[in-house]
């Protein structure tokens, strides 16, 4: 109860302070070229509280050097001194605390239980430790919020790590780190109220209060997992410059951009499209991964040594991929102009256009007023997999007028390997609104595929969901090859503008390839098992499931013979990680096609 009337005092009370700060510096708020961060003055806060509960100079010390630190970079700020005499200053500060019980006395080799004395040399290192600490706070600060986020993520893991081992971090660190979970919670609330911009004085102060937590809890292994690690990714120019290194590395040595090494890591990701909203959640994200992965080393404090390296390594291994990933799914790559036909990208010698379901409509449409044949392709994950191996589909996909990423699958790999393919086009779906089009200008379809029965009930479906929809013809899929050239000419005689064929993959793409020429059908497209779904024979995934790229899953659990076909995912998995790695026959982004049709393709 006493831990939480401390973190509630000092969140309440600091907000109340920031508001009183918003109100009095309101003018210098709006003064341009203003640098003053008032942020700083909000540590008073703790100060003041801790002071009146009567802590310890061991809790009191590090936050009057918090606040002292903070005013001497303010300070040095406006007057642009060297930062050399920042260093000094900590350093001066670090010595100071020393003498307050904040110091590093002793030190422990990894998987023993050997604590070796420092002596005097105990000052140096605790001084080397606490610059760390604040440098690295202080070069996160000018990423708004970030280093508060951080802060208060800090704080509240620290305090969880004293609950599960009171007995290796004393008295005075659970109170520190409430401290500093509550002020760091309110400045992050109050970060757009006062100063807005920068916060790098109060960043130092900040930086300095969690080293010496640290110091103070003996949570030094704690400290570097939970706050260290996530600044260093966040600050270090060699951080900032391997991030660009991924991001360019499918261009080669071209991709090195030697010229962003001093760079902050979130200009980079603001310059390449993202939002300052997302840049703050995804590293805000790698900081509560971090604190997660800090506890459960923690839980596995009587593990033996090796088990809590391995978790470590593998902590450490996975995390930045994953964030790469989210990194890459969040960003949206403006969509290029159609104009002189659809753009077009290479992937694993696949190509795919990169259009929305609208500007794919758009085309199809425009194919059907123009008459001829045309060939579109849903392409899903199966499809370029498969096409890896088989010549014969590869060579139609990449011949077709048209082909849409169908499937997760595709699109994860594209957004991975930057290319600009950010919508799916599924086939189920293109279907249905191809047929609301050709309602729309009295053209007849032609449904070719599926089980006996299936595409008469699915035409059925669709001309009462399309008023005025004209189906010119239907038949199944299961006619010999004696009965191939009757299937011809019956679609021929009905003369249709789209041709639905519903036979699977590869199957369904190379029957249209083989016969487009004499069926003369403007819009011929494979839709695999789309007639079943619209026939009501199987049922679609939720809405929120499509949403998040799950209708597969959904599907395969409906069907489970369809598992098979997930073999496709762990390959273009793979497939795009090796590309990532050893940029092997890496994709790229096609020159605009020039408007013709796969008769005439130059």
């Amino acid at each position: 109860m006493a831990d939480a009337a401390l973190f509630t005092t000092i969140l309440i009370g600091t907000l109340a302070v920031a508001s009183l700060l918003r109100w009095l510096l309101q003018p210098v708020q709006g003064k341009p070229g203003t640098r003053l961060d008032a942020r700083g003055l909000l540590f008073f806060v703790p100060l003041l509280v801790l002071f009146f509960l009567g802590a310890s100079r061991e809790a009191l010390a590090p936050v009057i050097g918090a606040v002292a630190l903070y005013l001497f970079v303010a300070v040095t700020d406006v007057l642009e001194t060297p930062p050399i005499t920042r260093i000094a200053f900590v350093a001066t500060v670090a010595v100071a605390l020393t003498t307050q019980g904040v110091a590093i006395d002793t030190f422990k080799l990894p998987g023993t239980s050997i604590y070796y004395p420092l002596g005097w040399f105990s000052p140096v290192i605790t001084a080397a430790w606490l610059l760390l600490c604040a440098s690295l706070f202080g070069r996160a600060g000018s990423i708004p919020s970030v280093s508060f986020g951080i802060a208060a993520l800090s704080g509240l893991t620290f305090y969880v790590v004293c609950w599960l081992v009171p007995w290796a971090t004393g008295d005075t660190a659970p109170m520190l780190a409430l401290a500093i979970a509550g002020v760091s919670l309110a400045q992050l609330l109050s970060c757009g109220q006062i100063c807005g911009g920068a916060a790098g004085p109060s960043s130092y102060g900040m930086g300095l209060l969690i080293g010496s937590l640290a110091v103070t809890g003996a949570l030094k292994h704690t400290a570097s997992l939970v706050a260290l690690l996530p600044l260093f990714v966040i600050s270090v120019p060699l951080f900032g410059a391997t991030f660009t290194y991924a991001s360019g590395l499918r261009e080669g040595w071209r991709g090195l951009h030697i010229g962003q090494r001093r760079r902050h890591l979130h200009e980079l990701l603001l310059e390449q499209g993202y939002s300052q909203s997302q840049v703050f959640g995804v590293l805000i994200g790698v900081a509560a991964y971090m604190c997660a992965l800090g506890i459960l080393l923690v839980l596995l404090i009587a593990k033996p040594f090796w088990v809590k390296l391995l978790t470590l390594m593998f902590g450490i291994s996975v995390g930045p991929f994953v964030f790469f990933v989210i990194l890459r799914m969040l960003r949206h790559e403006p969509q290029p102009s159609l104009v002189g036909g659809p753009p077009a990208v290479n992937l694993f010698n696949v190509r795919l256009h990169a259009v929305t379901m609208d500007e794919a409509l758009t085309i199809a449409e425009s194919f059907i007023r123009e008459g001829g044949p045309h060939m579109i392709v849903t392409s899903d994950t199966s499809s370029v997999v498969r096409a890896q191996d088989d010549e014969e589909l590869r060579a139609i996909i990449n011949e077709a007028d048209l082909v849409t990423a169908d499937g997760q699958g595709v699109i994860v790999a594209a957004r991975l390997l930057n290319l600009p393919i950010s919508a799916r086009v599924s086939g189920v779906d293109m279907m249905e609104r191809l047929c609301a089009i050709a309602a729309r200008l009295g053209k007849p379809v032609y449904l070719l595929g599926a089980a006996p029965g299936v595409a008469r009930e699915a035409a059925d479906r669709l001309q009462d969901q399309y008023a005025g929809l004209l189906v010119a013809g239907c038949r199944d899929g299961y006619f010999s090859e004696d009965e191939e050239a009757e299937v011809v000419r019956d679609i021929q005689a009905r003369r249709p503008a789209v041709l639905f064929v519903a036979m699977g993959i590869p199957k369904q793409e190379k029957w249209i390839k083989r016969h487009l020429e004499e069926l003369g059908v403007p819009v011929c497209i494979g839709v695999g098992g789309s007639f079943d779904v619209i026939a009501g024979h199987v049922r679609r995934a939720p809405v929120w499931m499509r949403h998040w790229g799950l209708e597969w899953l959904y599907r395969t659990l409906q069907r489970p013979r369809r598992l098979p076909r997930l073999a496709a995912l762990p390959r273009m998995f793979v497939m795009t990680l090796h590309s990532l790695l050893f940029n092997s026959e890496r994709p790229e982004t096609l020159p605009v096609e020039p408007d013709c049709t796969a008769k005439d393709r130059c």
